[in-house]
């Protein structure tokens, strides 16, 4: 089981660092602000003095932390950039996340200043020439340290801090706009649940994200595609505005940063607590488990053909429901020839699973 503290591994500085490498850290650090709004977006004030680990800082705590740990780290760079080989000195954080700013305040105070604080420290860190990137600075416990390592860090800071918030919202299914969730997760209408629909409080409380091949390619594609393609062009077209207009052709494209750097943090937690099951090669049998193709007939004889899949395949259109819908639950675990009740959402109904199959194929 992985370490909760380190949901994305613990920080090595790199051996080497490369012009590619740099601009990649820019990049990161450009998105952080973005990647935190997204992911703590529709928390209550409970959801956000959560802690995200047995232990840990609360979810609110961490959003505060990260700003007071860019300042720091900003503040460095600059020293660094203008002085010859400073000492710094450090925080005590976990002090400083005990203070009342940093246990009480609204997380959208830190959410605007770690969006101006970056705003000007990309734009400090995009101007720096290579040989101000070998500058360094002397840290109480790290030793002398390049400004290009340094980058390495805070690259890697973002992101770690952003992935405590998405693992547990994961974990405890706090799923929602921020995370890029698909409106097929949810009802306008609460009071008449659809079958198969998955509510946000219904999906599964465990680590265990069961999914098909084919929906675990794609989610894999979906993150390629945004992270290589997507992510890049909307960082491109922030760079490039400029003039009097920047500000209303800026405004749409960070909406659509933060939509992206959502889905980006829902679909990467995803793909980490993804466990594959893949229903063609379960051994012959008239059971019904995850991933059965399954025909049945309710009380009226009207026949229909559901697929068992994982929450993030779901597609009622092609019959695909997910696992831990109320009708898959009234389906796992029977067989073939049984009849099973169901609450539809029109009333008590009762069941007869006609037929079990398993294959690649679903009910198309």
């Amino acid at each position: 089981m992985s370490d909760p503290r380190f949901p994305i591994g613990k920080f090595q500085f790199p051996e080497t660092v490369s012009e590619a490498d740099i601009a990649a850290y820019i990049d990161d650090i450009a998105a952080a602000p973005a990647q935190l709004r997204a992911a703590v977006e529709g928390l209550n004030d409970e959801q956000l003095d959560t802690p995200y680990r047995d232990g840990g800082w609360t979810v609110r705590q961490v959003v505060h932390h990260v700003p007071d740990s860019h300042m720091n780290s900003y503040v460095r760079f600059k020293l660094a950039a203008t002085e010859e080989n400073p000492r710094i000195t450090t925080y005590e954080e976990q002090l400083w996340a005990e203070l009342p700013d940093g246990k009480s305040l609204p997380v959208e105070v830190s959410l605007r200043l770690l969006e101006l604080l970056h705003e000007r420290w990309v734009v400090f860190l995009r101007a720096l020439t290579p040989e101000q990137l070998e500058r360094t600075f002397v840290h109480p416990s790290l030793g002398q340290v390049t400004l290009k390592r340094n980058l390495a860090l805070y690259a890697w800071h973002g992101r770690h801090h952003v992935a405590h918030v998405t693992s547990l919202r994961a974990a405890k299914g706090l799923v929602g706009a921020g995370l890029g969730m698909s409106k097929a997760f949810t009802k306008d209408n609460d009071d008449a649940p659809e079958e198969g629909v998955v509510r946000v409080n219904e999906l599964p409380l465990t680590a265990k994200n069961y999914v098909t091949p084919r929906g675990f390619e794609a989610l894999t594609s979906e993150l390629r595609d945004l992270a290589d393609v997507e992510r890049p062009e909307v960082v491109r077209q922030l760079n490039a505005a400029t003039g009097a207009s920047r500000e209303l052709e800026i405004q749409p494209l960070k909406r659509r940063q933060r939509e992206i750097e959502g889905r980006i943090s829902y679909l990467t937690e995803r793909i980490r607590m993804a466990e594959i099951i893949d229903p063609a090669k379960r051994a012959k049998t008239d059971r019904v488990f995850f991933g059965a193709t399954v025909v049945f007939a309710n009380r009226k004889s009207e026949r229909r053909t559901v697929r068992i899949v994982g929450v993030d395949e779901m597609d009622i259109a092609k019959g695909y429901i997910t696992f831990v819908s109320p009708l898959a639950k009234a389906l796992l675990g029977a067989h073939e020839g049984d009849t099973v009740p169901f609450q539809a959402p029109g009333g008590k109904d009762e069941l007869e699973i006609l037929e079990v199959r398993y294959g690649a194929s679903g009910p198309e």
